[in-house]
Formats: C-alpha cells, structure tokens, sequence
C-alpha cells in the first residue's frame, strides 16, 4: 500500500500536465495453484501480480499509465510520463488527501457455508 504523502506528490506531478482530476490505483494479488492428473500432483505454480496505475483526465480527454516499479522514482517517472501526454507541463495545484468512510450502500450479510 502506498503512503499518504507519496500519493499527493504523485498525484500532483500527474495533473501537472493541466489534468482536472487523477487516480491512482494500485495492485497486489497472489495467487498459487496445484494441478492434479491421476491423484498425482502435476504442476504446482505461484504468481504475483503487482503494480500502480495512474489515470488523468481533462474534460473528455484520458490518459493512463502503468508501471510495475513501485520504487518513488517509477512511480514518479509514470506519473511525468501520463502528465506530458495530458499536455504542457507546469506546476500543479497542492494536493491534500483526506480520509472519508463512506456508509456501506449495500450491505452484506454472511451464512455459514453448506458442508456438502
């Protein structure tokens, strides 16, 4: 997960580009698997999946970028990169991101799995 801070400086370099709004979004997922042919194992495999996207936007126009190097400088480089692709580069507004919990719309509720 990406810090607070970190988030405002990459925000702020992608709507450098004059973008009225950004995303970041970012990814972590795990996933194993064991193959079985005959009740023997055939394959066994582990993939990581993991990167950030960011995603400007300026009236109806959008540009998106993505990368897997979740270094500050990757992450800077991409967001510069998705700012010079919305436009001419200057200094951007100051981004402050706050923290707002929003009700459950839909609420949930959990039963006990059938055991089969």
């Amino acid at each position: 997960m990406l810090e607070k801070r970190l988030c405002e400086q990459i925000l702020e370099i992608a709507m450098s580009g004059g973008a009225d709004f950004a995303e970041i979004y970012c990814e972590y997922t795990r996933n194993g698997r064991i193959s079985y042919v005959n009740k023997r194992v055939e394959a066994i495999s582990d993939e990581t999946v993991s990167g950030v996207g960011i995603r400007a936007f300026r009236g109806t126009s959008t540009v998106y970028g993505s990368t897997s190097d979740l270094s500050f400088g990757g992450l800077v480089k991409c967001a510069r990169s998705v700012a010079e692709a919305m436009g001419e580069c200057k200094e951007g507004a100051k981004i402050i991101l706050t923290e707002r919990i929003f009700p459950t719309l839909t609420p949930r509720e959990s039963y006990p799995r059938a055991r089969i």
